[in-house]
């Protein structure tokens, strides 16, 4: 079974310092399996290029008006990236003494540049991990939804788990969610060449179900783009259409 570490950072800015970073791990059905949090306060700046200055104090307003106030559980930001290393190895090594197949990543929405800063800092911070224990691949969540017919910007509603916003391991949990909604997501495509014997209307295919009619298969879809499959094949669009339920 496939298991994610999902994670988020909250940082000052886009390139300012992390200040906070949240997990969950999920197997591939979605159940939750352990999560964390991390901080820092985020007053707290490591040394800054002055380039940058202008854009991370910006980043600190933005924070201070629409940032949840988070507990610091660290003193210093490398402590906060030892902790989440140690998290992320803690998961990636119980799994790994599994021998029963499980597969293991870890995973980001739309992770450049603050989860890709924040894990270039933890190699920084021991450039031994690059070679035992670096995540290998860095899944981009964003990506997934765009292959399986979702808007990767779009803003989705949340659980009530999920809040609140800005909390990294709320986000890190919708994110989560979405990953695994989008791997499970039902391809339900309109045939017309096949129809129902008695009806005569068109049958749509459901991966889940086979060749079922219009009010069975908007049952199972999540997702409005459909591509024209024939007795459970994947055609080009040249035999069928692109339809909307």
């Amino acid at each position: 079974m496939r298991k994610y570490f999902v994670f988020d950072v909250e940082s000052v800015g886009l390139h300012g310092p992390a200040y906070a970073v949240g997990y969950v791990v999920v197997n591939e059905n979605g159940e939750e399996l352990d999560n964390g949090l991390f901080a820092v306060k985020p007053s707290t700046l490591t040394p800054i290029a002055p380039e940058l200055r202008d854009h991370v104090f910006s980043g600190y307003e933005w924070i201070c008006d629409n940032c949840p106030t988070l507990y610091p559980t660290h003193d210093n930001h490398k402590a906060m990236r030892v902790a989440f290393w140690d998290a992320w190895t803690r998961n990636h090594a119980d799994l790994a003494k599994m021998d029963n197949g499980d597969e293991w990543f870890m995973a980001a929405d739309v992770p450049w540049p603050v989860e890709a800063n924040f894990l270039s800092d933890c190699i920084k911070d021991n450039p031994l991990r690059a070679f035992t224990s670096a995540p290998y691949p860095l899944v981009d969540i964003a990506s997934v939804l765009l292959a399986n017919g979702m808007d990767p910007l779009a803003h989705y509603e949340r659980d009530p788990n999920e809040f609140p916003v800005h909390d990294p391991r709320a986000d890190a949990r919708q994110s989560a969610r979405l990953l695994v909604e989008a791997l499970h997501a039902t391809f339900v495509i309109v045939s017309n060449t096949l129809v129902d014997d008695e009806t005569g209307k068109p049958l749509y295919w459901c991966n889940e179900d086979g060749w079922v009619d219009k009010e069975t298969a908007t049952k199972f879809t999540k997702r409005e783009q459909m591509r024209f499959y024939e007795h459970g094949k994947a055609l080009q669009p040249t035999g069928g259409t692109w339809m909307r339920l």
